[in-house]
């Protein structure tokens, strides 16, 4: 298969550790950003990180040597994670202190 050979993707190919440390990252935040649902017990912890670490060196090779837009992939999800953290900041602050937030109120027979 052909590498993708232009621009950021050279520059990331030219730069593993970056990219790896990125691809990391990305994966570190936006598991503890959306997918833990409370805090693990330390081993089951360390165990979730490792195989972060792990995973990162085979999304990294699919970066690198196959071509796929993995680090683009998770800007451009951090970029709307972002943007939902901005949205729900100014409707929590358009609502004022004492306003309940949307998610806890209880739905009407409508669905709405």
């Amino acid at each position: 298969m052909p590498k993708n050979t232009e621009g950021l993707a050279l520059w990331l190919a030219e730069h593993p550790l970056i990219t790896y440390l990125f691809i990391v990252g990305s994966m570190i935040y936006i598991f503890n950003a959306v997918f833990r649902p409370r805090k693990l017990p330390l081993l089951k912890d360390a165990l979730v990180y490792g195989l972060i670490l792990l995973g990162g060196w085979l999304l990294l090779f699919f970066q690198t040597r196959v071509g796929l837009p993995i680090a683009q992939g998770f800007a451009v999800a951090l970029v709307l994670m972002l943007i939902v953290r901005i949205r729900s900041l100014f409707a929590r602050r358009a609502a004022g202190p004492n306003a309940k937030p949307e998610d806890s109120a209880p739905m009407n027979e409508a669905g709405r």
